[in-house]
C-alpha cells in the first residue's frame, strides 16, 4: 500500500492456516486517510525494505507506461502495465 507503514504484525501461532493480519497506519505514523485500507490479510509477507525504483533512464513513455510519482511502474490487479507500446 501506498503512502502506509505497517504498525503492527498478528502472526498466529499453533494454526498454520489462519493469516497473517497486519495493520497499516500513514506513512510517518497516524491516521490513515478516510477510505484507505487500515488492515490487511495474507498468507505469507514479503517486505523489500529500502529499495527505490530503477526506472528514471528506461522511456518509460514511449512505451506508454505509466510511473507513480517514486518512479515505480504502475500495475493493474493482473499486475499488467499500462503498456501501449505492443509487447512490453
Amino acid at each position: 500500500e501506498r503512502g502506509a507503514q505497517v504498525k503492527k504484525f498478528n502472526v498466529p501461532r499453533g494454526n498454520d492456516k489462519a493469516p497473517i493480519s497486519i495493520e497499516l497506519e500513514a506513512r510517518g505514523g497516524g491516521e490513515r486517510p478516510s477510505g484507505e485500507s487500515t488492515s490487511l490479510k495474507c498468507d505469507i509477507y514479503l517486505a523489500a525494505v529500502g529499495r527505490k525504483p530503477n526506472t528514471a533512464n528506461l522511456n518509460l513513455q514511449a512505451a506508454g507506461i505509466k510511473a507513480d510519482q517514486y518512479g515505480g511502474i504502475e500495475v493493474d490487479s493482473d499486475l499488467k502495465s499500462t503498456a501501449t507500446g505492443g509487447n512490453v
